[in-house]
Protein backbone atom coordinates (compact mmCIF):
# COMPACT_ATOMS: atom_id res chain seq x y z
CA UNK A 1 0.00 0.00 0.00
CA UNK A 2 1.35 3.75 -0.47
CA UNK A 3 2.64 4.63 2.43
CA UNK A 4 4.79 1.13 3.68
CA UNK A 5 8.19 1.20 3.81
CA UNK A 6 10.84 -1.10 5.60
CA UNK A 7 13.20 -0.92 8.34
CA UNK A 8 15.66 -3.20 9.72
CA UNK A 9 17.01 -3.27 12.68
CA UNK A 10 20.23 -5.67 14.48
CA UNK A 11 19.35 -6.99 17.29
CA UNK A 12 22.23 -7.28 19.96
CA UNK A 13 23.20 -10.37 21.76
CA UNK A 14 20.57 -12.27 19.97
CA UNK A 15 21.38 -15.66 17.40
CA UNK A 16 24.00 -14.75 15.47
CA UNK A 17 25.91 -11.70 15.12
CA UNK A 18 24.06 -10.63 11.92
CA UNK A 19 20.52 -10.91 13.01
CA UNK A 20 17.89 -8.35 11.08
CA UNK A 21 14.66 -8.19 12.28
CA UNK A 22 12.46 -6.60 9.75
CA UNK A 23 9.86 -4.38 10.64
CA UNK A 24 6.93 -3.20 8.65
CA UNK A 25 6.22 0.63 9.57
CA UNK A 26 2.68 1.46 7.82
CA UNK A 27 1.03 5.22 8.06
CA UNK A 28 -2.48 4.79 8.47
CA UNK A 29 -4.33 7.36 6.88
CA UNK A 30 -7.64 7.69 8.82
CA UNK A 31 -9.65 9.95 7.12
CA UNK A 32 -11.85 9.10 4.53
CA UNK A 33 -10.39 11.13 2.76
CA UNK A 34 -7.62 9.11 1.87
CA UNK A 35 -9.62 6.14 2.16
CA UNK A 36 -10.97 7.22 -1.26
CA UNK A 37 -7.35 9.18 -2.74
CA UNK A 38 -5.88 5.45 -2.58
CA UNK A 39 -8.57 3.75 -4.00
CA UNK A 40 -8.34 7.02 -6.86
CA UNK A 41 -4.66 6.59 -7.18
CA UNK A 42 -4.35 2.84 -7.37
CA UNK A 43 -6.95 2.62 -10.09
CA UNK A 44 -4.87 5.71 -11.98
CA UNK A 45 -1.68 3.80 -11.58
CA UNK A 46 -2.95 0.37 -12.80
CA UNK A 47 -5.30 1.29 -15.53
CA UNK A 48 -3.50 4.00 -16.91
CA UNK A 49 -0.52 1.85 -18.31
CA UNK A 50 -2.71 -0.67 -19.77
CA UNK A 51 -4.61 2.08 -21.71
CA UNK A 52 -0.88 2.97 -22.63
CA UNK A 53 -0.10 -0.43 -24.13
CA UNK A 54 -3.42 -1.30 -25.55
CA UNK A 55 -3.31 1.91 -27.39
CA UNK A 56 0.32 2.03 -28.87
CA UNK A 57 -0.41 -1.80 -29.96
CA UNK A 58 -3.35 -0.65 -31.91
CA UNK A 59 -1.52 2.11 -33.56
CA UNK A 60 1.52 -0.22 -34.37
CA UNK A 61 -1.09 -2.64 -36.04
CA UNK A 62 -2.47 0.12 -38.26
CA UNK A 63 1.23 1.70 -39.22
CA UNK A 64 2.21 -2.33 -40.29
CA UNK A 65 -1.08 -2.00 -42.07
CA UNK A 66 -0.53 0.87 -43.82
CA UNK A 67 3.16 0.21 -44.63
CA UNK A 68 2.25 -3.70 -45.68
CA UNK A 69 -0.26 -2.11 -48.59
CA UNK A 70 2.10 0.91 -49.51
CA UNK A 71 4.84 -2.04 -50.71
CA UNK A 72 1.88 -4.38 -52.00
CA UNK A 73 3.16 -7.30 -49.71
CA UNK A 74 1.15 -8.92 -47.75
CA UNK A 75 1.34 -8.32 -44.29
CA UNK A 76 3.59 -9.88 -41.76
CA UNK A 77 1.34 -11.85 -39.48
CA UNK A 78 4.19 -13.25 -37.28
CA UNK A 79 4.92 -9.91 -36.07
CA UNK A 80 1.68 -8.55 -36.05
CA UNK A 81 0.79 -11.70 -33.92
CA UNK A 82 4.09 -11.14 -31.31
CA UNK A 83 2.89 -7.64 -30.97
CA UNK A 84 -0.73 -8.58 -30.01
CA UNK A 85 0.64 -11.36 -27.97
CA UNK A 86 2.68 -9.42 -25.75
CA UNK A 87 0.30 -6.32 -25.13
CA UNK A 88 -1.91 -9.13 -24.27
CA UNK A 89 0.22 -10.84 -21.60
CA UNK A 90 1.26 -7.40 -20.04
CA UNK A 91 -2.03 -6.58 -19.66
CA UNK A 92 -3.08 -9.59 -18.08
CA UNK A 93 -0.03 -9.82 -15.81
CA UNK A 94 -0.77 -6.47 -14.02
CA UNK A 95 -4.71 -7.36 -13.74
CA UNK A 96 -3.96 -8.83 -10.27
CA UNK A 97 -1.99 -6.10 -8.59
CA UNK A 98 -4.31 -3.50 -10.55
CA UNK A 99 -7.26 -5.45 -8.59
CA UNK A 100 -5.44 -5.23 -5.41
CA UNK A 101 -4.81 -1.58 -4.99
CA UNK A 102 -8.62 -0.71 -6.45
CA UNK A 103 -10.25 -2.83 -4.04
CA UNK A 104 -7.78 -3.28 -1.16
CA UNK A 105 -6.45 0.52 -0.80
Amino acid sequence: PIGDFLISTKIEGVGPPLNYLLYTCIYGFSGEAWKILRSVIGGFVSVVPNIIVLITTIWLIVIALRVSNRAGDKIKWQGLMTVTATAVVYCLSVLPVGLFHILYS
